[in-house]
C-alpha cells in the first residue's frame, strides 16, 4: 500500500463515528461546501431525523453569513479573519478529539438535573 493510501485511511479513521460532532461545526461555517457534506452525510450512519434537524439549526446561519460577506454588509479584516479561522479550526480538533467525552458528560450532567443516578 503506498504512503497516500495509508494517509487517506488514517483520516477516514479519525473521522468515522466523529460525523455527528463535525457536520454542525462545518455546516456554520460560511462558504464550506454545504452540498458535498450532505452528500457524506447521507452516505454515513447519521439518521434522518438528526440529520434534518442539524440541517434546519445550523445551515441557514452559515448561509445568511455568506450572503451578509458577499453583499458586503459584513466585513473584517485580516486579524479577524485569522481569529475566526483559529477559533473554528480548535473547535475542530476538540470535537475529533473529546466529542465522544463532552457528550457523555452532558448526558450526565443532563441526567442529574432531571434527577437520574443511573451510569451510562
Amino acid at each position: 500500500m503506498d504512503d497516500r493510501k495509508k494517509r487517506v485511511e488514517k483520516y477516514v479513521d479519525i473521522f468515522m463515528g466523529k460525523q455527528r460532532h463535525m457536520l454542525p461545526i462545518m455546516f456554520l461555517l460560511p462558504f464550506f461546501p454545504d452540498d458535498i457534506l450532505c452528500y457524506i452525510a447521507g452516505v454515513t450512519n447519521i439518521s434522518f431525523s438528526y440529520f434534518l434537524l442539524l440541517t434546519v439549526l445550523t445551515r441557514p446561519w452559515g448561509l445568511l453569513i455568506s450572503a451578509l460577506i458577499g453583499s458586503g454588509m459584513l466585513s473584517f479584516n485580516w486579524v479577524i479573519w485569522m481569529l475566526i479561522g483559529i477559533v473554528i479550526v480548535i473547535s475542530m480538533f476538540i470535537s475529533i478529539k473529546y466529542g465522544n467525552r463532552i457528550k457523555l458528560y452532558i448526558i450526565k450532567t443532563f441526567r442529574k438535573k432531571v434527577g437520574h443516578n443511573e451510569d451510562i
